[in-house]
């Protein structure tokens, strides 16, 4: 049951409130009706007290009444979910705090009960003193279901427990409370507050707090969650729509008992139980709003490039250059030699001629220099120097299409075939990479055409063996631009990388900024040959196996960290997912501090989801395995090749001793020598001459390997670059789909990251703002899948289209922006 919506907080005098109970007269008159008690509840402390929670409840609509039998219980009234509930400050009572809040829960609990109601704050040993149970019942018959103090009177709170009225303890929320908004005298010591001592508040900081956030000024506006299954508080300030969340606060969750004193709310202990108040997210993953161009000549070329988008012309000529260079077979193969001594690399070569004639004016505006004979550089300058140059990036070539599953195409790979009825455009390299590529430079070809010209240098690099780790191409490239541009003489490198989807009901993209590391490491197993007519307990084929079965039992662990990409995209979707559950959005917020909510999300949804759980942690995969020449001869040696993805909080060498130490003990009940990484870990000289039966060796197998990639700035100082991308994906979005405003609010940016790596790992040095995305729309699936590194590979002519659209909206917003120097 989801009880929310409590709408009101009555804040009381931190310092003064802790005796609770009726007016010394009225204590010992059982006989007392509710609607009596009302009228006088906390009168010995302010005489307005009572007509502060009727003013609050006559605000409310249908206000919570405490029922007093089970079958009014079942009939308490309630509104629905979405209903809506504002409470005003009485301006004679500058004392009151109150909240406006709406109960808007779509992904709420369809079996959920909202209430709205005055919640009660105060301070330490709240109660100390009320040894009659009306201290509880007179709150509960004002209609106040909650109390929250720093601490509470023990006798207070056994009453409370019996009367059904929740108790709950947040001193970290009182001690900001009290800081915040009280007024301090001379010395430091706290006044006794306005009128009677209800409330301690400086009026001073309450006016500018509400002029702050453009409201009145006759009382302070807070929006308090408090989830009592995760123990977690929320407390923002301002308009639903414009709040900012101002603390976290945590207290012990509550037991199996605490859930009981719910039956007369009608609540069960295994529902999910939580008072919502609307709070401003944007605390855990805030935006920005959408980037135009905004000089009149670029905010026209913008326009006449979005009319010109819509022609038929134009997707008639984008199909055409997309589908020539689909139409080469640019493949590239793992362990290739350099160009020169292998054929396969020609290819490229034709890649090289096919642009040139397809994009004549960038190849007569742009200077051109080949690296390794293959690798593609490309500059624009710009007119003024003073302007860092950027990088636009991508790869020639594709994964080679395996012979064996030519007739699974549904047209052949290489045609570059577009069916107009389905609007796909098929063929190897639609997805991966052609499609940026060709995007990149029909947008710049088409700025040539329109005159325009650029301020800030444009630069491209386009290598040419990205799908065999780039060790000829990007690896060549990065260090031809250091030379060139010199350590972050980049302002920033967009390459290929995240697009946008469906999550939760919201649409988010996600940028990479950021990547795992890499290592393929070589196991291998050595022992004595001979015939196999007399073959030994375990040849090195069976050592092999028992090796591979130790690791496949003994994963990395999946441990979700704070501050990580993971992390922070988790955040993103609880911030903004339409359709997050409270359970899971709520455990989210709360792993920002508690290391037990951190688990819980690791349990609710990282091991539940086998991509993210690979993206969290370090993987292992066995790819490669070699051993035995001959069926009747005893194999000598025998190795696989297990290929990790690193950990962005990990290394490389703490990969490595994973590894071997998940092996040793294996190696020592075999009786076999082990070495790894150059390093003896069980030497010869453990065993004797007649009871060792091999040896085992771990060694980095291509020396390629590669620690994490440093971390894009996504916040904070020098995060200019990541809100300039934020801003355009969200123009880009908007404009494509002619929803018009400048808000932003119909996609998320949020932080990402994929399971792989890119060629920017060679470009780390050029600058600090590195951003793996091409705006790929992977938000509408359809019943065809996009056959990334696999048959039917393919791209829809529409999200061809936007990803031009993006280039465009990048192009013309990175030659205005100033604040990447």
């Amino acid at each position: 049951m989801l009880i929310s919506t409590l709408s009101s907080l009555f804040f009381s005098c931190p310092k003064l409130l802790r005796h609770l109970r009726l007016k010394g007269k009225y204590t010992y008159q059982d006989s007392m009706s509710r609607s009596q008690m009302c009228e006088v509840v906390l009168e010995n402390y302010s005489q307005n007290a009572s007509g502060v929670l009727q003013t609050l409840r006559r605000s409310l609509i249908e206000p919570w009444v405490h029922p007093t039998t089970a079958a009014e219980a079942l009939t308490t009234n309630t509104t629905s979910p979405s209903s809506t509930s504002t409470t005003s400050s009485p301006k004679s009572t500058p004392s009151t705090t109150t909240s406006t809040s709406s109960s808007t829960t779509s992904n709420a609990n369809p079996n959920s009960t909202t209430i709205s109601a005055p919640l009660l704050i105060s301070g330490f040993n709240f109660g100390t003193g009320s040894s009659r149970e009306q201290a509880a019942t007179s709150l509960l018959a004002a209609g106040v279901p909650l109390v929250v103090a720093g601490s509470f009177g023990d006798i207070f709170k056994r009453n409370a427990i019996n009367n059904g009225l929740i108790c709950l303890e947040c001193p970290s929320l009182v001690d900001y409370l009290t800081s915040t908004y009280s007024t301090q005298l001379e010395g430091g010591r706290r006044s006794a507050g306005a009128g009677n001592g209800v409330m301690i508040c400086d009026s001073a900081k309450a006016h500018n707090a509400n002029a702050d956030n453009n409201m009145s000024s006759s009382g302070l506006k807070l929006d308090l969650e408090v989830d009592m299954a995760e123990g977690v508080m929320m407390l923002s300030e301002g308009k639903k729509e414009t709040g900012v969340v101002f603390g976290i606060f945590f207290f012990l969750q509550l037991g199996r008992y605490a859930f009981d004193l719910g039956k007369n709310l009608d609540i069960t202990v295994d529902d999910v139980t939580s008072w919502t108040h609307n709070v401003n997210a944007a605390h855990f993953c805030p935006q920005v709003t959408a980037l135009y161009p905004q000089s009149s000549v670029n905010a026209e070329t913008w326009t006449e490039f979005g009319e010109l988008l819509e022609t038929e012309k134009f997707k008639t000529l984008a199909i055409e250059k997309l589908s020539g260079l689909i139409q080469i077979p640019s493949e590239s193969y793992d362990n290739m030699p350099p160009p020169g001594q292998d054929p396969r690399w020609e290819t490229m070569g034709q890649v090289h001629d096919y642009l040139a004639v397809a994009f004549p004016l960038i190849h007569s505006t742009f200077s051109l220099a080949k690296v390794n004979t293959y690798g593609l550089l490309y500059e624009w300058t710009g007119s003024d120097a003073s302007l860092k140059p950027y990088l636009l990036a991508a790869h020639q070539d594709v994964v080679p299409v395996n012979p064996d599953t030519l007739d699974t195409w549904i047209y052949p790979p290489y045609s570059g075939f577009y069916d107009a009825e389905t609007g796909l455009i098929w063929g190897r390299g639609t997805s991966d990479d052609k499609a940026s590529l060709t995007g990149i430079m029909l947008t710049l070809e088409t700025l040539i055409g329109k005159g325009w010209t650029p301020k800030r240098t444009v630069v491209l690099a386009f290598g040419f063996d990205e799908e065999s780790s780039g060790i000829h191409g990007a690896k060549t490239l990065g260090k031809a631009l250091e030379e060139i541009y010199g350590r972050d003489g980049l302002a920033f490198i967009v390459d290929e990388g995240g697009g946008f989807k469906d999550v939760y009901g919201t649409i988010f993209a996600t940028p990479g900024v950021a990547e795992k590391g890499h290592a393929d490491i070589k196991v291998e197993v050595t022992s004595p040959g001979g015939h196999s007519s007399i073959p030994p307990a375990h040849t090195t084929i069976g050592y092999l196996a028992s090796i591979i079965s130790e690791l496949e039992q003994n994963p990395f662990p999946v441990e979700l960290a704070r501050g990580t990409v993971p992390h922070d995209t988790l955040l993103c979707y609880a911030a903004h997912g339409h359709d997050i559950s409270p359970r899971l959005k709520h455990a989210i917020f709360k792993s920002t501090h508690c290391d037990a909510a951190l688990h819980r999300v690791e349990d609710l949804y990282v091991s539940k989801d086998h991509w993210y759980s690979s993206l969290v942690g370090t993987t292992q995969a066995v790819d490669m395995i070699y051993g035995g020449v001959k069926a009747n001869a005893l194999p000598e040696s025998a190795y696989a090749i297990v290929n990790h993805r690193i950990n962005t909080v990990s290394s490389v060498n703490e990969t490595a001793a994973h590894d071997t130490q998940t092996i040793a003990s294996l190696a020592r009940s075999f009786n076999l020598t082990l070495k790894a990484f150059g390093e003896d870990i069980i030497p010869a000289s453990a065993y004797s001459s007649s009871e060792s039966k091999g040896h085992i060796e771990l060694s980095q197998a291509f020396n390629h390997e590669l620690e994490p990639a440093p971390r894009t700035p996504t916040s904070g100082k020098g995060s200019e670059p990541w809100d300039f991308l934020s801003g355009t994906i969200k123009a880009t979005y908007a404009a494509h789909r002619n929803l018009g405003g400048v808000d932003g609010s119909n996609i998320i940016v949020s932080p990402g990251m994929s399971t792989g790596n890119t060629d920017t790992k060679y470009y780390w040095n050029l600058t600090r703002h590195i951003f793996r995305y091409n705006h790929k729309n992977g938000a509408y699936g359809g019943e065809i899948a996009t056959g990334v590194h696999t048959v039917n590979e393919n791209i829809p002519l529409d999200h061809y289209l936007e990803m031009i659209r993006f280039f465009s909206t990048l192009i013309l917003n990175a030659d205005e922006a100033k604040s990447f120097e």
